[in-house]
């Protein structure tokens, strides 16, 4: 079957936008066949550089060998089984509850990241008995999350939304004394400060309103365990998903038992299934014995700090926020940012269009530096088909950005300025 034709088969069979997050290479739709490393290769033999990783749950690279190793002695060995319990669930749980150094913690374990920060909801307001669910930042494609009531009213689902603003956290704790359960936040660590986790965390202690971190992106990337003691904060339960098991679909609510308690009947049918597992111990122990998390951030940052150089010379008005675990490109318009991302992939590089890029540990220094000559020829091509000097990025489209990457309002600007750009991104 030609390229042509798998293409219009998806589009025919397909409901969901499974091109998605390739958007904005929709006019040169693409196929991938195999991954190996720090590369993908689409079904006519092309080759990437993939910054897009799964969403960034690929953390090790593609087709890892060791994690492949151990999960072909699984399969060989005919030790999977999805009856009931083994081994592994044992040996992971302690792991991740070792990371956390807490006491008297339990856990337990979905497949995706969207269904467990779901969970996570259900067991407090059962533990709680109360309904409101105070959110900040991106929890999945859930329904549980839409703002069909605008943008500062709860929805129909009882959530409503603060965008990490500490002052709408308090107005919403005010007009809902009594009935609010928890605080589900999703971190970001390129356009918030410690300062605002602090006054965000401060406010729910005050109120004794459960915390709950919805570490599904942040997690086990830039550290073993959670993201939260970089800013000195600890949540009550915590969603780990994406940095566990280099792609295979695993994710887990931990909290106190109090609550988790609430999660006994939260069991499904592939609830057992091994794979998965394995593939996240050898996972975590392959990051730990590599000191992964810093070895991707040091070599990442090197390029960081080499595309900046280029960019301040550049007559491109264009900047890089964030680090080797995470980053995002900043454009001053929409159509200098789709141009500069279709003419990167032209060249071979995989970009998750306007969020945030997903480094993996198996892309080197020498995979950089070919990164850095297309960036490098991109940004001359560019700078050439436009008059660059009418263009710069001004504090809303810095917001917009930042919006992109963590679905809520950053810190660098005034909050009477963040709230007239929410309302604008609604109202649009």
């Amino acid at each position: 079957m030609s390229t042509k034709e798998l293409i219009n088969n998806i589009d025919s069979f397909v409901s969901t936008d499974v091109w998605s997050p390739l958007d904005p290479y929709k006019d040169e739709k693409i196929i991938f066949q195999k991954g190996d490393g720090a590369y993908i290769w689409d079904i006519n033999g092309k080759r990437y550089v993939d910054f897009i990783n799964g969403k960034g749950s690929i953390l090790l690279g593609h087709n890892d060998s060791d994690i492949n190793q151990l999960l072909i002695e699984s399969i060989s060995n005919k030790s999977s089984t999805v009856t009931g319990p083994h081994q592994y669930i044992v040996a992971l749980s302690e792991i991740i509850l070792r990371d956390l150094k807490r006491d008297h913690y339990k856990i337990a374990y979905f497949s995706t990241g969207t269904e467990a920060v779901k969970a996570s909801v259900n067991m407090v307001r059962m533990a709680s008995k109360k309904s409101i669910i105070l959110s900040s930042g991106y929890h999945g494609w859930d329904p549980l999350w839409y703002h069909d009531n605008g943008p500062h009213e709860l929805n129909k689902n009882d959530i409503l939304d603060v965008f990490f603003v500490p002052d709408l956290l308090k107005r919403a704790i005010t007009n809902n004394k009594g009935n609010i359960a928890a605080f589900v936040i999703s971190p970001d660590y390129v356009y918030l400060s410690e300062k605002t986790y602090n006054e965000l965390f401060s406010i729910c202690r005050e109120h004794e309103i459960y915390i709950i971190c919805d570490d599904v992106k942040q997690g086990y990337r830039y550290r073993s365990g959670n993201s939260l003691e970089m800013v000195g904060e600890r949540a009550d339960l915590y969603v780990f998903a994406k940095g566990l098991s280099n792609g295979n679909r695993l994710s887990c609510v931990v909290g106190p038992e109090q609550v988790m308690e609430f999660s006994r009947d939260f069991t499904y049918t592939s609830y057992y299934e091994l794979l998965p597992y394995i593939s996240a111990l050898g996972t975590l122990k392959k990051m730990r014995n590599q000191n992964g998390y810093m070895q991707i951030r040091n070599i990442g940052a090197t390029f960081l700090n080499n595309l900046r150089e280029i960019l301040k010379n550049s007559p491109i008005d264009m900047n890089v926020n964030g680090n080797g675990n995470l980053f995002q490109f900043v454009f001053p318009n929409d159509e200098i940012e789709e141009k500069f991302y279709r003419l990167c992939l032209l060249n071979g590089l995989l970009f998750f269009n306007g969020d945030n890029q997903c480094p993996n540990l198996a892309i080197t220094n020498e995979v950089y530096d070919f990164v850095l000559k297309v960036i490098t020829q991109v940004i001359e091509q560019l700078s050439s088909n436009y008059n660059t000097g009418s263009f710069s990025i001004n504090d809303e489209r810095r917001f917009i950005s930042a919006w992109r990457q963590m679905d809520g309002a950053s810190d660098f600007i005034d909050t009477s300025d963040r709230l007239i750009i929410i309302n604008k991104l609604f109202s649009e």
